[in-house]
């Protein structure tokens, strides 16, 4: 399907079964103990919190679901004539773990996957670029790494030369697979910095050339936007690419991931508040960990080392209590998602958190007029048309009564920290008229 067509799916299968995978309960390390008078080394038991909230998963222990994706991945890419995939979606919602998964994922007799992040790389000469990516296979397959000084700045020598010396190494069927994290980044330099031998744009041309003239590598791209939101050369280069949109988790691996601390012997949750930190969290991964993190902490505040005897039961109290913390230190990741979001985006959505309750459904005319009584000059035509960019984004659900937040939690962070009048204050009535926005 190509780039302005993605493929979606409505929920992702489970990356592990029914049961979820038994992992250590305690972590051991080792203290100094006074025994009989003397000081001796001792393994000390201690509970492990198994919520890991910001750093991608490498491994497979606190990933689950997005077997579709890997899926996806692994059959397309059988096709010889498929060699560029691009996956899309909103930040925190494991685009990164998922390129690390896959690095493990696909098979090895018929891949060689290698895991390379383009975050910092789109000022650099392309051929400096290029030199640590030949490291990176080099290290992976175990092959002697080339000169970095033999690597130009269209592409020349990792075309003619680096790609046929690989394929001796790897025989005559495997395919190098490059999974490419943070692709969007070559957007994000500025037009008086790029020059035709930077990354930010000499990649691009020597992605087309390596497509055209050889099918055998493939590239898994991963962007953090709408394929509309990027540029024409983006459009260009993936405009046959095939390309899927990662969503929030389906309920049923949500819930596993909220339950790994049950695996580990440290909490026990209620079924109500695991439907609870779903309503919350809307079930994007990174805020399941986030919150699940809040509450294991909280639950094991009071330990002063020695353990404790019983596993914390969690109800639907501990979980808003957890709710309220996860607000001030997951800051940082809700302020992304608002980032994310354009102006008139930002006005509406902060109009409609002051007047909806939690999963109540709001007629654009009531945000609209919320708006207008807090500043008829913020009421422009893009403040009007901006639920339908909010709903393609995941950010607003829609029905005919109206839009409600995709995530609870957003919206108290909205309503907190970025209320329509910390918003006016800063926008200068002047751009604004003048269609800034």
């Amino acid at each position: 399907m190509p780039i302005g067509k993605s493929r979606t799916s409505t929920g992702p299968e489970l990356f592990v079964k029914k049961k979820p995978r038994e992992v250590d309960p305690k972590e051991t390390r080792e203290e100094i103990v006074v025994i009989r008078g003397e000081q001796k080394k001792a393994v000390v038991n201690q509970p492990v919190n198994p919520y890991i909230a910001g750093a991608s998963l490498r491994s497979r222990q606190g990933f689950f679901g997005r077997q579709d994706i890997l899926n996806w991945v692994a059959s397309e890419l059988r096709n010889p004539t498929t060699n560029v995939l691009v996956l899309f979606g909103r930040r925190r919602i494991g685009k990164t773990s998922i390129l690390l998964q896959l690095e493990r994922y696909l098979p090895r007799n018929a891949f060689l996957p290698v895991y390379f992040d383009l975050q910092d790389q789109a000022s650099r000469p392309l051929g400096h670029v290029l030199a640590d990516l030949a490291d990176a296979v080099a290290e992976r397959i175990g092959m002697e790494p080339p000169d970095s000084a033999d690597f130009d700045n269209e592409g020349l020598f990792f075309r003619r030369k680096f790609l046929p010396r690989l394929y001796q190494v790897l025989g005559k069927t495997r395919r190098p697979v490059f999974l490419l994290d943070e692709f969007d980044v070559l957007e994000q330099v500025a037009k008086t910095e790029r020059s035709d031998t930077t990354a930010a744009k000499a990649f691009y041309r020597f992605l087309r050339r390596t497509i055209a003239e050889d099918i055998r590598p493939a590239f898994v791209v991963v962007v953090g936007k709408q394929a509309e939101e990027l540029s024409r050369d983006f459009i260009t280069t993936f405009r046959a690419s095939l390309a899927r949109e990662i969503r929030m988790l389906d309920w049923e691996s949500a819930e596993l991931l909220i339950r790994q601390a049950e695996s580990n012997g440290t909490l026990c949750f209620t079924d109500r508040a695991v439907r609870r930190i779903l309503e919350l969290t809307g079930c994007y991964p990174h805020l399941i960990q986030l919150l699940c993190q809040r509450v294991w902490e909280q639950a094991y505040a009071n330990d002063n080392g020695n353990g404790i005897s019983r596993s914390p039961t969690i109800d639907i109290p501990e979980v808003e209590f957890a709710a309220v913390d996860s607000l001030e230190t997951g800051s940082q990741a809700l302020s992304w998602l608002w980032d994310d979001l354009g102006l008139p985006e930002q006005i509406y959505i902060s109009a409609l958190a002051e007047i909806a309750e939690e999963g109540e459904f709001v007629s654009e005319d009531r945000v609209i007029q919320a708006i207008i009584s807090s500043a008829d000059w913020l009421h422009t035509r893009e403040v009007e048309l901006a639920p339908r960019g909010l709903v393609k984004k995941r950010v607003l659900e829609e029905t005919r009564q109206g839009h409600r937040f995709a995530v609870e939690l957003f919206r108290r962070w909205v309503s907190q920290y970025r209320p329509l009048q910390e918003i006016k204050d800063k926008i200068d009535h002047s751009e604004l008229v003048a269609g800034c926005v």
